[in-house]
């Protein structure tokens, strides 16, 4: 048992007020003169301790009414009950990502809505209650409880694949090193995308009673759009269809390039095909559609803006002349003079990387901090970046240099473990084909590359990369990666005789020119809902013009950079304003394509996400009986009135009885008493 008001229990030392009075209203008995005590000696034996006994009875009944005054004032509750009435600190975490969704209007996102007001309805006060949503927006502690329902209430699932980890961890900053009681709701459809390798130990370790609501479905019909690549070597454009369905489907795709194509093709359960259009040279948009009506229809579009450049220009930055001859050559070959540059690594400082559509960075050994911040600049609004690691390369230095430790992000795909020398040469063993790199090969890309080599290359863990060839051995040789609006190609090898004959095939400057065409290509710059655009330094303001034409205008603001968070999917125009000067980007809002899977997570795992700590399941349609036989089945006070009552009554019938009894008994003494005279 516990207490919602422990300090009414200093009171309870007034206990004792009945027996100290017991005590002090005691009378002095008057001596009289008998001529013998012998009578009264027995009749002193027969009743002299059943009325101690008696009195004693009423001041226990009198001690104990006090008792409870005191303790039905203190707010007794079971400890069944003091999650939630005792309870000062509740944080409430809504998925609000996309596949919340599915299927709306009656959607998971309204049983979601519905579910956390009822858990702020159940909440006694006083209590303490966050906010906080997996797209971002987070409602600070607050004893304001109708104001947080009114927030619940307003809100709307997002397009954004949100961050249920970023959220749970939040959420336990809050939570740690609190006293009381604590308990953290999670309200989410269990879509095992968002679940993934989700771990919370500090929960356990703090004591956090963790209640994830379920109020997901288990419908799972959808297909959706993974993207839109062009194939510029081919004048060609590619679309990937996946279909997240237990069967086949047969889907119709189109294509909007100034003239509607349409396809059809049959997809197998639980894969992905690829469909190619020809693709008009005309600048303007592309737009490609899936006709099949399923629970989330906005992931079957997907849209790119095209504005070839003109007059790309090319950087190369190398730190090793010598190891970087082969690449060289290769891009001279398809550039001009004037297009390609070649520096240093210390003089990358001094250049303003936004001239250059794409830059390379061979064998580059150590990186400053302020050159990396720039690289991540210039990835941000859109660059390319591809790299090639060598001998200056070492790995710690290479893992230390590209960490982003205001961010707590690692800038490439993967990181460099070692250095690995093969006895007998390694050669490819696999190969994405179906990736724009390679997709003019097709599935001749391997009879291309079993000629080519490779003597050592650098081992690498895969972070958050795609892995688009591979050795014989197993490890990754050619990875991608995205940050901001931005690519990243690693490649953990140096184009050099003393490492692979790559160099010296044909294979090689054809590679590198259709990935020079495919990445400066025009395509916009491609986000996810919910991705920051960040301005350029020095901006001081930023507009940005949705898909549907609305103006929304930020300032820059205490020095910080500016940054927009788009959350509609479509065609986004920004314009940054420097010193009566504008640039404008063009960037291309869609769906992540991993948020369509709408297969849920195994409600048995959901205890490994949260180690140690107490975790219990509950679907939305049992929440409102689990509330209630926590809540009202603890609350003590009923009880304890009721006893008190009753204790009470006790007293007063017990305490007239005596009463009465001794006024029966008196005139016997006295007459006793005369008789003796």
């Amino acid at each position: 048992m516990n207490f919602l008001q422990p300090v009414f229990l200093w009171a309870l030392a007034g206990a004792g007020l009945p027996v100290l009075l017991h005590f002090l209203a005691r009378k002095k008995a008057k001596p009289f003169p008998f001529s013998t005590l012998r009578f009264l000696k027995i009749s002193q034996l027969t009743t002299g301790r059943l009325r101690k006994l008696e009195e004693f009875l009423i001041l226990l009944l009198r001690v104990l009414v006090m008792m409870l005054l005191v303790l039905v004032l203190a707010g007794p509750v079971s400890r069944r009950a003091i999650g939630f009435l005792q309870e000062q600190l509740v944080v409430l975490v809504l998925d609000d990502s996309y596949s919340l969704r599915a299927g709306e209007p009656a959607s998971p996102w309204q049983q979601t809505r519905q579910a956390a007001l009822t858990v702020l309805a159940s909440l006694r006060k006083p209590a303490r209650v966050a906010l906080i949503f997996t797209s971002g927006r987070t409602t600070g502690l607050t004893r304001n409880l109708e104001e947080v329902g009114q927030t619940i209430r307003d809100s709307q699932a997002t397009f954004s694949s949100g961050h249920l980890q970023t959220a749970l961890e939040q959420a336990q900053k809050i939570l740690a090193r609190r006293t009381g009681s604590r308990i953290l709701f999670v309200f989410s459809d269990l879509q095992r995308y968002a679940w993934k390798d989700l771990s919370l130990p500090e929960a356990g370790r703090e004591g956090i009673s963790v209640v994830v609501v379920d109020t997901g479905q288990k419908e799972t019909n959808n297909v959706g759009l993974k993207g839109l690549t062009l194939l510029p070597a081919q004048g060609l454009c590619q679309a990937e269809v996946v279909n997240w369905n237990q069967s086949p489907v047969t889907v119709e795709i189109q294509l909007q390039a100034g003239q509607v194509e349409k396809k059809s093709l049959t997809l197998p359960a639980r894969e992905s095909q690829t469909v190619q259009f020809k693709l008009s040279r005309s600048p303007g948009t592309l737009r490609v559609q899936l006709i099949r009506p399923d629970l989330l229809p906005e992931d079957n579009t997907y849209v790119l803006h095209l504005a070839p450049g003109e007059n790309n220009r090319f950087l190369l930055v190398t730190g090793k002349q010598e190891s970087s001859f082969y690449l060289e050559t290769a891009l001279a070959a398809f550039t001009a003079p004037a297009q390609l540059q070649v520096v240093s690594v210390d003089s990358l400082t001094r250049i303003s990387l936004s001239d250059y559509q794409m830059v390379f960075l061979c064998n580059t050994g150590r990186w400053q901090p302020e050159a990396v911040r720039s690289l991540a600049d210039y990835l941000r609004e859109g660059g390319q970046l591809i790299v090639f690691a060598g001998e200056k390369d070492l790995p710690e230095n290479f893992n230390s240099d590209w960490e982003l430790r205001e961010e707590k992000t690692f800038l490439m795909p993967a990181r460099l473990e070692e250095l690995v020398t093969f006895s007998r040469p390694a050669g490819v063993i696999w190969g994405e084909n179906r990736h724009p790199f390679f997709a003019p090969f097709g599935d001749r890309l391997l009879e291309y590359l079993k000629t080519v080599t490779f003597h050592q290359v650098f081992r690498s863990t895969v972070l958050d990369g795609n892995v688009l060839l591979k050795l014989d051995r197993g490890l990754p040789l050619l990875l991608e990666g995205h940050y901001g609006a931005g690519s990243i190609i690693l490649c953990p090898f140096l184009p050099d005789p003393a490492w692979t004959n790559l160099p010296r095939r044909p294979f090689f400057p054809v590679l590198v020119e259709i990935m020079m065409q495919t990445l400066t290509s025009g395509a916009s710059p491609v986000v996810f809902p919910g991705q920051a655009i960040q301005a350029p330094a020095g901006t001081e303001s930023l507009q940005a013009v949705s898909p549907d034409g609305l103006a929304e205008t930020v300032s820059a603001s205490g020095g910080a950079p500016i940054k927009f968070f788009p959350e509609k999917p479509g065609i986004w125009q920004f314009s940054f304003f420097r010193q009566g000067t504008t640039r404008t980007r063009t960037v291309a809002v869609n769906l992540d394509w991993r948020e369509g899977d709408l297969t849920r997570q195994e409600p048995a795992s959901l205890r490994e996400c949260f180690p140690g700590a107490r975790v219990k399941l509950i679907q939305a349609g049992n929440l409102e009986r689990y509330l209630t036989g926590e809540v009202t089945s603890g609350d003590l006070s009923p009880v304890m009135l009721a006893l008190l009552l009753i204790l009470f009554l006790l007293q007063v019938a017990a305490s007239n009885f005596l009463h009465q009894k001794k006024d029966r008994q008196e005139p016997l003494v006295s007459s006793f008493h005369g008789g003796s005279q």
